[in-house]
């Protein structure tokens, strides 16, 4: 083992993104249709392309008014798939 590799404790592994979203009042079921069809097929994009492994839609009850009513994630391999990944996206 190197040095490097004893100065940090963790493990390399899949990064996951999650967004934490609120909706407009009377703009949830407009939001779901969008993450069912345009925002799908995207992250399908992403999947087949290997830029990302997984991706989630979650439904939160929020608490508060402020609070997130969907939960969204998306899974990266690695920290490395965020090289030049502005550009690998740009194209899909």
């Amino acid at each position: 083992m190197t040095r490097a590799q004893e100065d940090h404790a963790y493990t390399q592994g899949p990064v996951v993104i999650v967004s934490f979203v609120r909706t407009e009042p009377g703009m949830f079921e407009d939001y779901m249709r969008y993450l069912d069809t345009t925002y799908k097929r995207l992250m399908d994009g992403f999947k087949k392309k290997g830029i990302i492994t997984d991706y989630a839609v979650y439904q939160a009850l929020p608490r508060g008014p402020q609070d997130a009513d969907l939960i969204l994630t998306v899974t990266y391999k690695n920290m490395a798939a965020f090289d030049d990944l502005q550009a690998r996206t740009i194209q899909l």
